[in-house]
């Protein structure tokens, strides 16, 4: 793992053994090459391969289809089988991509809150994700879940206007609150009774591309629980599931009509302390490898009752843009 502490403006190669991160060095040290007196030198990216319009994204659902998903979302909440409900789907790109590229590429517009590559081989997961799902430092467990959002303005001013719209958005606000209930009560299971606390609520965040709506929840894990019980507890995360979490996992699984595969998971790091920062797998792009390459990138909306499915379309498409830019122009 390549750790880069912003604090104290350091990077540090991390691994198991020195073996283990010398024949790392070996494989992936061409990334990690000094600053040129000309610049920075481009990583060696995948084989070039000829990009045709074949190989635009294709969505599992078109449309059509993904609005008449939201409909059978506000079906079942009418039904009273669930508040909120987090539908997705999914794109694919044909070809081979070097995530490196990828990254690159996502970071381009601005740095990811919580970003990072994941390299297994077969499997890489390139992520600029915005969203905590926990961190834990010492007793003190918090997650903050995104609920709402919106894409930026071309000025200050515009988005100063949109984020106020947001924020006043009734459905958006339904919807975050019933999230930030769910995970109330996730950790209330592994925390102190009456030390789960909303530290803050209903505050708009700004990102390279969007504005969010972020609050947050946290508290203090009981004694002789730790970081693995606050995962147990609180995994998947209420903010890609809905509520309540195990109807909305069964009802999504049937609605959706395929796996998710890496998207709405967590990645990130636990210490042999137990301190853990875990980032959800949104904004994320999974590559798989092999003879028939495909990068993958998922994108999708909490529904309630009031939503409207031209908006959730609208929305999905939003969240996915900055992804599928960087898909296609790393397959070309």
């Amino acid at each position: 793992m390549v750790a880069v502490d912003h604090d104290a403006n350091a990077v540090e190669l991390r691994g198991p053994s020195r073996e283990a991160i010398d024949a790392w060095l070996d494989r992936h040290g061409r990334h990690l090459r000094p600053v040129a007196a000309e610049g920075v030198a481009e990583p060696e990216s995948a084989p070039a391969r000829r990009h045709d319009p074949g190989d635009a994204p294709r969505w599992r659902r078109s449309d059509a289809e993904y609005a008449e998903a939201v409909e059978q979302c506000r079906a079942a909440i009418r039904a009273g089988e669930a508040y909120v409900l987090c539908l997705t789907d999914t794109a694919e790109v044909p070809g081979a991509c070097d995530p490196v590229e990828i990254y690159e590429r996502l970071r381009a517009a601005g740095p990811p809150m919580r970003g990072g590559i994941l390299d297994a081989g077969s499997h890489a997961l390139v992520s600029a994700s915005p969203e905590r799902f926990l961190s834990v430092r010492g007793r003190r467990v918090a997650t903050h879940p995104i609920k709402g959002t919106r894409r930026r303005g071309g000025s200050g001013r515009a988005d100063r206007e949109l984020a106020a719209r947001l924020a006043a958005d009734p459905k958006e606000r339904a919807e975050n609150l019933m999230i930030v209930d769910l995970m109330r009560n996730d950790l209330s299971r592994v925390c102190e009774p009456g030390s789960v606390r909303v530290d803050r609520f209903l505050d708009v965040e700004t990102h390279p591309h969007v504005l969010q709506l972020v609050s947050t929840v946290s508290g203090a894990l009981a004694r002789g629980a730790g970081v693995w019980d606050a995962i147990a507890a609180a995994f998947p995360g209420g903010s890609m599931t809905g509520a309540p979490k195990r109807r909305a996992v069964e009802l999504l699984q049937r609605i959706e009509g395929g796996p998710r595969g890496f998207y709405s998971g967590c990645f990130g790091w636990i210490d042999r302390g137990g301190d853990a920062e875990l980032a959800m797998t949104i904004r994320t792009v999974e590559l798989h490898r092999g003879d028939r390459p495909v990068a993958r990138a998922a994108a999708g909306g909490g529904i309630t009752i009031d939503s409207v499915a031209a908006s959730e379309v609208s929305e999905k498409h939003v969240k996915a843009a900055a992804l599928l830019e960087a898909l296609c122009c790393s397959a070309r």
